[in-house]
């Protein structure tokens, strides 16, 4: 919400003064526009951010929400920020019992359209907010059975667990997933099908990982409990350091492996981006961040470790 020159003020001085990562909401229209003050707000610190679809029908959101934006931007939006590696959390509104089966199926479609990745599948969540109006505020009185006859929270949860799906799986997959009406009937197992469903994804991409990187040069980065949890799946790969992001003194080696200073290493190899590199670091964005942003290593270089994965290992 601030000027252009008030942006660059506070990225200037957040950098120099407060020098840690954070959070903000910002107006994507003038991101799209100018996107070098977005990559400022990045070199200043900035990991995530939030946007607003609330549903992917656009008639839906103008006429029960009076939201007039295009999808078609904020999907523009939403990649740019993919691509730079931010935490975005996508914001539903679920729970609406005037959402049509059709309006729900303009959601669905635009799941689909929006980024996504199997290693990091939380960097950019569906956060699906139950509608709960507040007392006397307009959707109440031009839409009156939100508080008369909500939807029920099994019919919400249900929904928002196919939106997961419609991530995760092909077409044809998941047509043939929501045919599939005894689902409806428990979401709460149904959204456990959806967490062994996405470790198994996890699984053979990273199987796959493996295989492609077996002649590569691969760089760790993160020795902590991540690293240590899925070290014995990743056994067999050619990797050349350890790199370590930690106020305290590095060690020279971790289980064999050299170990450097993050920022050590990168500033004094001569060409890091012809390495392969594997985060294995909870905050994913903060690594690939830096890795990409500051270092220029290409994103198809990077892989990311999260702890929803070691449990799968």
């Amino acid at each position: 919400a601030l000027s252009a020159q008030k942006t660059l003020e506070f990225c200037e001085l957040f950098k120099k003064y407060i020098h840690k990562t954070f959070f903000c909401y910002l107006n994507y229209e003038y991101m799209l526009e100018h996107q070098d003050i977005f990559h400022k707000l990045i070199d200043a610190g900035l990991v995530g951010t939030g946007i607003g679809f609330q549903t992917g029908s656009e008639a839906f959101a103008s006429e029960c929400y009076h939201r007039k934006h295009k999808n078609a931007d904020l999907i523009r939006y939403a990649h740019l920020c993919f691509e730079n590696n931010l935490f975005a959390g996508i914001h539903i509104i679920g729970g609406n019992c005037y959402e049509t089966p059709e309006v729900f199926a303009e959601t669905v479609q635009l799941m689909r359209e929006l980024p996504y990745s199997i290693e990091e599948p939380f960097r950019m969540p569906i956060e699906n907010i139950k509608l709960r109006p507040h007392p006397r505020t307009p959707i109440t009185t031009l839409f009156p059975r939100v508080v008369s006859e909500p939807m029920s929270a099994v019919e919400w949860l249900y929904r928002a667990v196919l939106l997961e799906f419609a991530r995760l799986l092909p077409k044809e997959e998941y047509d043939e997933l929501a045919a599939d009406t005894h689902w409806q009937k428990d979401p709460v197992a149904f959204s456990q099908f959806f967490k062994v469903s996405l470790l198994q994804k996890q699984r053979e991409h990273f199987e796959a990982v493996k295989h492609n990187l077996a002649s590569c040069k691969v760089i760790y980065y993160g020795g902590g409990e991540i690293y240590q949890a899925s070290k014995e799946f990743f056994k067999g790969l050619e990797v050349a350091a350890m790199l370590i992001d930690s106020p305290w003194p590095t060690p020279a080696e971790i289980d064999g492996i050299p170990a450097y200073a993050v920022d050590d290493f990168l500033r004094h190899e001569e060409h890091p981006e012809d390495f392969y590199y594997i985060t294995f670091i909870h905050n994913s964005a903060k690594p690939r961040i830096k890795l990409h942003t500051r270092y220029g290593i290409p994103n198809s270089h990077i892989h990311s470790v999260t702890r929803f994965f070691t449990t799968a290992c």
